[in-house]
């Protein structure tokens, strides 16, 4: 128990001691898993934070809210190490490259984000059919990225053409929430 609110999203370290969450009182926690207890209390929200990640190398977290940005957290400071704006609404989901060089962001407001961690600059723009983008994943080689949207549609979007392969419509017209590609 910790948060005051809704817990939207959580993580796991890869090295499995720490859990991350993301909640409607604008907060993120991490707890530990061998203790089964909050360890830092991350204020850098202000208002419900929709999706929280851990970096594949464990270190570095990220999150998004709805207050249109994105984060990019140390593990060992309270203050975000790299904020990211631009979005025109709600940043939904969020998920690092594989190379851990950018960060993609998938908004209320239609599109996905490439950022690059280094600079903090938006190096794509990716629009989308009509619907809010929900969730998306990376493929392991991160040349593409498979986001999901609020009309039941998946996107293929090539990273190096910034340019979507494919569009599909699943027989469900409602929310995707989660992809995973194999």
């Amino acid at each position: 128990m910790g948060h005051a609110g809704p817990v939207f999203a959580v993580s796991i370290s890869l090295d499995e001691k720490f859990l991350i969450s993301g909640s409607q009182d604008c907060t993120i926690r991490r707890w530990s898993l061998q203790t089964r207890s909050c360890l830092v209390v991350y204020h850098g929200h202000q208002f419900p934070v929709w999706d929280v990640k851990f970096a594949p190398l464990g270190y570095y977290f990220a999150s998004c809210s709805n207050d249109r940005t994105a984060n990019v957290w140390n593990m060992k400071q309270h203050t975000p190490v790299r904020i990211f704006a631009g979005h025109m609404s709600d940043v939904e989901c969020i998920q690092f490259h594989p190379n851990m060089h950018y960060l993609a962001t998938g908004s209320s407001d239609k599109q996905v984000r490439l950022w690059s961690i280094e600079t903090g600059e938006c190096v794509r723009l990716l629009f989308t059919v009509p619907g809010a983008i929900r969730s998306f994943a990376f493929t392991r080689s991160g040349t593409h990225l498979v986001a999901g949207n609020d009309t039941g549609t998946l996107v293929i979007f090539d990273i190096n053409r910034g340019t979507a392969l494919d569009v599909v419509q699943t027989c469900q017209q409602r929310a995707i929430w989660s992809i995973d590609v194999s």
